[in-house]
């Protein structure tokens, strides 16, 4: 492999921490990481950065040139789809050589003048990191509302400009997560306050030209494993306070038109019951999985939300899953996942049936674009797939009509010329899990192809099969990308998820190991010629099959891994370790404890590991920097082979930098260390007409 012959830095102290639970003793040789004001912590960090940037030196010239690539095949002066609100045009839009996008409007014609009211290019400045996560224009429509963060944290300030004038309102919200929302008077606005260890955990209401610390707090969550949402309900009648945990959730209501209201409470919580709110034409839409494993829509007067006058409007379906509703005045938009694939339909004002969209792929991604009038007549709809750059469509429900009103360019793609197919493995216990694969027509000649594989499994959510141009790189040069939908992930609903959860945890790293033996077991490809790729608890998927089955990987890139299992779940001051025990299990539990200790990869570090490539950011509040350096200098005292295990570590937060050309050298990094452990780094880029 063309990495440098660098020596790995020195070796930082082992300083044992014990703690004994449940009659097991549990050592901690670098518990000390966490401390970042410690000398000998921040010296060891920059040694890793610069072993880093010394390995990967040899592949600057394959880096630079797969960022060409990419830039390349992006449109530079793109544009949003237009949303027509409240007499204004409303778009986004990229120029060429930004790095973030400018957001723009125009009074009631596409041709009058455009006035852009907000430039997150002149916002980010000169700044290495950030991120508008947020923004929102209030009901009269002279002022603009945004959150952002200005070092990965997450920990957002919320600031408002009137549109009018262009200056900045002197009010300045800080310690807020990214969700808030106007009253109907554009003199209020409801948001939600981080607590001390950054959960957001309290919803405030600020008056326009008040102090903040006068701010009315209208509710607040005191129990950790919650987190609180605020959002505006698409008829723009009321808010909701959302509190959710994995498992559970309450919503609480009041009116957009009296700020000075006090929530009401639909439902009190019950353990292991979600429930979803949005409001149509004097009634609230319920979303529930109460016994309902696949969700059923619920409906009931405003004036009377008690669970007694509940009534279905949608039934459970046993072989779909309802996702989510999308309300407007004559009709309701659902998305549902069938078959672990995404469809979406309409529920008119009869309410007799659905009408399903249909796209006549196989394989597919679709989601709704929610347009800002309630009262409109049509949805708008995005689809793709992994072979099939996005395109944007508006449906008219009254005519039954399509309207495309934007399709991805990208430079030089020939739709005809790659293949997404779904295939369906037996894992060890006989459940079948879907395998998706996207290719180029060509590498089907290849015998023993590289192949790029892809898992989440956590949270109950799908794994994305959205059309990435990026890939085009990796399948120009013959890789396959291969995406295990392995259990955890919510392809199929409830059961799906909990099928990979808690005491089942296990479940998703099986998949994931048999989904590639399966890739060898077809003759798609040989062992040691997949790699693996995820992130966060899916990098936790992947990092243990690592370690139990190094033979079949070729590498494994993980970006800030969830490794430290129980060290990071027994300290209950992280923002994320009481929201996660629903999830991974509490090791204050012995039974819980002793199942996460089997698979947890910082305390079960092996001898052998296929190259590595590990991220981490400073200043990652979900998945602490500590986390992945631990598992590297562990893994560095006990393998006894001569792979590389370099890690990325930057000050940035969970979703790496920000900006396009940032976002653009980091996969480019990671895209180079692949090709390098294929043995492809001297590949020329082959292009649609290329014979592999």
């Amino acid at each position: 492999m063309p990495f440098s012959k660098v020596p790995l830095p020195a070796a930082p102290p082992i300083l044992p921490k014990q703690i004994c639970l449940h009659g097991k003793r549990l050592v901690d040789n670098y518990a000390y990481f966490r401390n970042y004001q410690d000398e000998s912590v921040q010296a060891y960090i920059k040694a890793e950065q610069v072993y880093a940037q010394r390995m990967m030196a040899p592949l600057d010239d394959i880096r630079e040139t797969l960022v060409d690539e990419m830039y390349a095949r992006t449109k530079q002066d793109d544009q949003s789809v237009p949303q027509f609100y409240a007499g204004y045009w409303y778009y986004s839009r990229w120029e060429e050589g930004m790095d973030y996008p400018l957001h723009c409007r125009r009074l009631r014609s596409m041709q009058a003048s455009e006035q852009v009211y907000l430039d997150e290019n002149e916002l980010a400045g000169n700044r290495t990191y950030f991120d508008l996560a947020s923004l929102d224009i209030c009901p009269r429509q002279r002022y603009v509302a945004y959150a952002v963060d200005y070092d990965g944290s997450e920990r957002y300030e919320i600031h408002i400009i009137d549109i009018q004038s262009g200056s900045k309102l002197a009010d300045v919200i800080n310690d807020a997560s990214d969700y808030f929302t106007w009253f109907e008077d554009q003199k209020h606005i409801a948001y939600v306050r981080l607590d001390t260890h950054e959960r957001p955990h309290a919803v405030y209401i600020h008056r326009l030209g008040e102090p903040v610390n006068h701010d009315r707090c209208v509710f607040v969550e005191h129990d950790p494993a919650f987190y609180v949402a605020v959002w505006k309900s698409r008829s723009k009648d009321y808010i909701f306070i959302e509190s959710n945990s994995n498992t559970t959730s309450e919503v609480l209501f009041l009116s957009t038109h009296h700020p000075e209201s006090t929530p009401t409470l639909v439902e009190k919580r019950n353990q292991g019951v979600e429930y979803y709110l949005d409001h149509q034409e004097g009634r609230f839409l319920i979303l529930t999985n109460e016994e309902a494993a696949n969700f059923k829509l619920m409906v009931t007067p405003v004036t009377d939300v008690g669970k007694d006058n509940w009534r279905i409007l949608i039934p459970e379906r046993k072989d779909t899953v309802l996702c989510s509703i999308d309300p407007y005045e004559s009709f309701i938009v659902v998305t549902e996942l069938f078959d672990g694939l995404d469809r979406v339909g309409v529920l008119q004002t009869t309410f007799e049936r659905i009408d399903y969209l249909d796209f006549q792929e196989s394989v597919a991604s679709l989601y709704t674009e929610g347009v800002s009038d309630y009262r409109s007549t049509f949805v708008r709809i995005v689809f793709g797939s992994l072979n099939i750059p996005e395109e944007t469509w508006d449906y008219c429900v009254r005519d039954q009509t399509w309207t495309l009103r934007k399709r991805e360019e990208i430079a030089g793609f020939d739709r005809e010329s790659y293949v997404c197919e779904r295939l369906s493995v037996a894992v060890k216990d006989g459940v079948r899990i879907p395998l998706t694969l996207v290719f180029q027509k060509a590498t089907r000649k290849v015998q023993n192809p590289p192949v790029l594989l892809h898992a989440y499994g956590a949270y109950g959510e799908p794994l994305d099969i959205d059309f990435d141009s990026d890939l085009l790189s990796l399948l120009d040069r013959g890789v396959i990308v291969a995406y295990a939908h392995v259990r955890g992930g919510g392809e199929y609903g409830q059961y799906w998820h909990l099928s990979g959860s808690m005491l089942n945890k296990e479940n998703s790293i099986q998949d994931y190991i048999d989904c590639a033996q399966s890739l060898i077991d077809r003759g798609v490809t040989q062992a040691g010629s997949i790699a693996g790729l995820s992130g966060s608890a899916g990098g936790l998927t992947v990092a243990v099959a690592a370690q139990r089955a190094p033979q079949l990987f070729s590498a494994v890139v993980v970006e800030a891994p969830f490794v430290d299992v129980i060290h990071t779940l027994l300290d209950k001051s992280l923002p994320i370790s009481a929201h996660d025990i629903e999830e991974f299990g509490d090791p204050e539990r012995e039974e819980q404890f002793a199942y996460m200790k089997r698979y947890s990869p910082y305390d079960n570090v092996s001898e052998k590991y296929p190259p590595l490539l590990v991220t981490a950011g400073l200043n990652d509040q979900r998945v602490g920097y500590w986390e992945p350096l631990k598992w590297v200098a562990s893994i560095r005292t006990r393998k006894t082979d001569q792979n590389p295990v370099i890690l990325k570590i930057d000050e940035v937060g969970h979703a790496g930098g920000s900006g396009r050309h940032q976002e653009l050298q980091d996969t480019a990094h990671i895209y180079a260390f692949l090709l390098a452990t294929w043995g492809l780094e001297s590949v020329k880029f082959k292009g649609q007409e290329s014979k592999i």
